[in-house]
């Protein structure tokens, strides 16, 4: 069994806190495969997503491998190595969606509205799905299409985690990436 302290010097690079992480888990950078990174929370937790990415790979990202982690005095983790995605593209490409809808005033930015209410908006009602890429269409053609995608992949994801976790995705720009080919996929459920 490989020990906390073992997959430490495999996990940090640089860094010594992780690089990014969520409610239930934290990710680690790896020292020998920059393409790569360790997701590290509870048995359980990983459990929940682990089948999910594992069987699509096409959407959620690649991975490598699966382990347990033992710390003295902490409870034992898991830690899942998968592919590295780059995240910055994905808010870089919502903010330029969400500008675009707040000059379609349909955002407001001084309430709560953002780019991920408005993608869930969409999953929930096509109509209005179809009402934002029209509006969007006649201000800027190339975020009409960028948006068309966004659209279209998010309710692919949806069709797989939805029947499986029994709800939506979890939808807001920091749970999704780009691959080093430049596929867009999932990083959560």
């Amino acid at each position: 069994m490989i020990t906390f302290q073992s997959i430490l010097s495999e996990l940090i690079t640089k860094q010594k806190h992780p690089i990014g992480g969520g409610v239930e888990h934290e990710v680690y950078g790896t020292k020998n495969n920059s393409n790569s990174v360790f997701k590290v929370g509870f048995k359980k937790t990983i459990d929940k997503w682990f089948y999910i990415f594992n069987s699509n790979p096409n959407i959620f990202p690649i991975i490598y491998k699966r382990g347990v982690l033992k710390h003295s005095g902490q409870h034992e983790k898991d830690y899942v190595q998968l592919e590295k995605l780059n995240t910055k593209k994905v808010i870089n490409e919502w903010d330029k969606l969400q500008n675009a809808f707040i000059i379609l005033g349909q955002i407001d930015e001084d309430s709560f509205g953002t780019m991920d209410y408005l993608f869930r908006e969409c999953l929930y009602d096509e109509g209005y799905s179809r009402e934002m890429e029209e509006k969007l269409k006649t201000l800027n053609k190339p975020l009409y299409d960028l948006f068309v995608k966004w659209v279209n992949f998010l309710h692919m994801v949806n069709l797989v985690v939805q029947p499986i976790k029994g709800s939506p995705v979890d939808l807001h720009r920091h749970n999704f990436g780009y691959s080093s080919t430049g596929k867009m996929k999932c990083l959560d459920i």
